[in-house]
């Protein structure tokens, strides 16, 4: 079971870092230049795309904070039992 968890963990990672590759270029838009450069359609598909990717980081960045806790859990839950 441990092996699985390792790589769902290993995948969600891969995901995560994808993610945020993703999403990292849009944080470093200046939005008030491209406010003034950009057609306000243009402009509404740019901050619509930025929307999704950082909705698809911060989606798969708290999976896998729900995973790290239920694996805390699940070690809490263990270590009375190797101990007796």
């Amino acid at each position: 079971m441990e092996a699985k968890e390792r790589e769902h963990e290993e995948a969600l990672d891969t995901l995560i870092k994808r993610a945020h590759d993703r999403a990292k270029p849009y944080a470093d838009i200046d939005w008030l230049v491209v406010s003034k450069t950009l057609s306000p359609e243009d402009l509404k598909q740019l901050r619509e795309d930025a929307k999704e990717a950082f909705a698809d980081f911060n989606y798969l960045t708290q999976e896998r904070q729900k995973l790290a806790e239920v694996a805390q859990r699940r070690q809490a839950e263990e270590l009375p039992k190797k101990s007796s």
